[in-house]
């Protein structure tokens, strides 16, 4: 997405502060958006696990104004954030209290854009599992995270997130894990989920982005 849209993204987080403003938009011209919304079709309903402020939310819903979705994030102070920013209050954002969600209350797509390498390696399975469990039996999981090639990129990348939960601490998480993707292909495995696509989104990016689109295994 770059910087397209840009404007339009200052405008629907006028509420937040300068400093929130700022981070929402450094997020919005830095990750690939326009990819990552591809994969979603228009219709039906979307979970977006590790919501933050809702960009995507709000990306999903500017370009699909008919889908239903929902957001969850571990940081409470974000998720109020989120409310407050959210021009379009048909959006569900759920806080710690609500997750995981209720059983029965399954989404045609879930996604979660750079959540995994923020957390411990050893829950990225059961992350997985609970989102698996709440994803439609057609339905498309999609993971956007940062991988350990081209290498120069990796060192950038590992370096600004280690400043953002180490140092800074805007985000909260464990220590950053950017992992080759092998390393994804066997913890989605473990997870029953099978990956119907993977690329490399990182072109005219500073950061090694890296794409899967998955299914759940049938039962």
């Amino acid at each position: 997405m770059g910087f397209r849209g840009t404007s339009q993204t200052i405008s629907n987080f006028a509420s937040l502060s300068l400093v929130e403003r700022a981070f929402t938009l450094a997020r919005h011209i830095s990750c690939p958006w326009d990819s990552i919304l591809d994969q979603v079709n228009g219709e039906g309903s979307l979970l977006d696990i590790g919501c933050g402020h809702g960009l995507f939310l709000q990306l999903v819903k500017r370009k699909y104004p008919q889908m239903k979705c929902a957001g969850y994030d571990h940081d409470s102070r974000k998720i109020e954030l989120a409310r407050t920013a959210a021009l379009d209050k048909d959006i569900v954002f759920l806080d710690r209290e609500q997750w995981p969600p209720i059983d029965g209350m399954v989404f045609d797509y879930i996604s979660l854009v750079d959540v995994l390498y923020a957390i411990p390696l050893d829950q990225w399975v059961s992350l997985l599992t609970i989102a698996s469990k709440h994803l439609s039996s057609s339905g498309s999981l999609i993971i956007k995270e940062t991988v350990n090639f081209p290498n120069w990129k990796f060192h950038l990348c590992l370096f600004q997130e280690t400043m953002a939960v180490k140092v800074l601490k805007y985000t909260k998480g464990a220590a950053p894990h950017l992992m080759p993707v092998g390393f994804f292909e066997g913890v989605f495995a473990r997870a029953g989920l099978t990956i119907l696509e993977q690329k490399r989104l990182d072109s005219w990016y500073l950061w090694p982005h890296y794409l899967f689109i998955c299914k759940k295994n049938s039962q």
